[in-house]
């Protein structure tokens, strides 16, 4: 059960906004399976692929060691951030480099509330992705007022500023060694 509550920790990283990307990725690719228009169904061997994709990473979370789940977070939180990106850059054309601030922001929320704070997973959760939602609110403000290179240059820095903050914030965030006993 600690492994399982690892995967779900390791999911839950990072802000609702991945969540919602690959939602929207999913409900897309669901749209996508059959052509209505010209009555085809090309999508579906896609449509089958992404199933038992979704299948076999099943059946290896229930029986899998933690080397195996370890493994399926780290693609699991992959896939969120570069689905996130993918939906900001290719669908707005606008370059962000700051994702991983959010993804920091959301996990160290996680993490301080549930082994500080002693908050359970799913409250904690919901709080993170309102902070991160809060922090996002809050680099909008500058980042609505430029375009192209400089709002590159504004997500960047805010990316070194999260992760140099949560480096100096030692008493709160464990400095560069992190947070210890998660689980």
């Amino acid at each position: 059960m600690l492994v399982a509550s690892a995967l779900i920790s390791g999911l839950g990283l990072g802000s609702m906004y991945g969540l919602l990307a690959l939602g929207f990725h999913v409900t897309y690719a669901v749209s996508n399976t059959v052509n209505f228009a010209q009555g085809s169904m090309m999508g579906m061997k896609r449509g089958g692929a992404v199933l038992a994709v979704v299948v076999i990473a099943a059946i290896w979370i229930v029986t899998g060691d933690g080397y195996r789940l370890y493994v399926i977070a780290m693609v699991g939180l992959t896939a969120i951030v570069g689905i996130g990106l993918n939906v900001l850059i290719g669908l707005t054309g606008q370059i962000s480099l700051g994702h991983v601030g959010f993804c920091a922001i959301g996990a160290y929320a996680v993490g301080i509330l549930t082994t500080t704070a002693s908050w359970s997973f799913w409250a904690s959760l919901l709080a993170a992705g309102t902070i991160t939602g809060a922090a996002g609110v809050l680099l909008a403000v500058p980042a609505l007022r430029v375009r192209g290179p400089y709002l590159a240059m504004v997500t960047i820095a805010f990316g070194f500023v999260a992760e140099q903050g949560a480096a100096e914030w030692s008493g709160l965030t464990g400095g560069w060694n992190g947070l210890s006993e998660i689980f």
